[in-house]
């Protein structure tokens, strides 16, 4: 982790946002 560039931060918070979002959406259907 330390020696890591940014970008791959970047990319790991970008793909984690994803699948919140995905996940929210999933939800959302379920609960309808």
């Amino acid at each position: 982790m330390e020696g890591r560039p940014r970008f791959g931060t970047l990319f790991y918070t970008n793909y984690v946002t994803q699948i919140n979002s995905h996940m929210l959406i999933c939800c959302l259907c379920v609960h309808t």
